[in-house]
């Protein structure tokens, strides 16, 4: 998961400008969406971007980690998007369409709580599930 936050407004806090969730799934499951490459298992990274800035945009990339080739799944300007800080300083990230995101500050760094995307749905991995890499 990474995160990239930008100094906010406030000396307090940051802004988070954008979140990547990445879900390791088998090259079977993307069938021919798959991109060039023998590695069984891909990745499929879910973007969000622009959230600092009003100007949101969300990407959908299958990689093989070997060959390093990549497909672009999905590739849009969600309609909405909103970073929401809740009282345990966890961090919700919401772009309904694409990423549902719980981070939490971990020392310097962001660790990834909770992750839902309705593109497993919408790809039809089986299960509708998968966890997060």
């Amino acid at each position: 998961m990474e995160v990239a936050p930008q100094p906010a407004r406030r000396a307090h806090k940051e802004a988070i400008s954008s979140v990547a969730v990445t879900w390791r799934l088998t090259r079977r499951s993307l069938g021919d969406l798959a991109p060039a490459g023998s590695a069984r298992l891909l990745d499929l990274v879910v973007r969000v971007e622009g959230l600092d800035s009003g100007r949101v945009s969300a990407s959908v990339v299958a990689t093989d980690p070997v060959s390093r080739a990549s497909a672009v799944i999905g590739a849009d300007a969600p309609e909405r998007a909103e970073v929401i800080a809740d009282i345990r300083d966890h961090v919700h990230v919401e772009c309904p369409g694409v990423l549902h995101a719980t981070i939490a500050r971990d020392g310097a760094g962001w660790v990834l709580v909770y992750a839902r995307t309705p593109v497993l749905a919408d790809l039809a991995i089986p299960g509708g599930r998968a966890e997060p890499a």
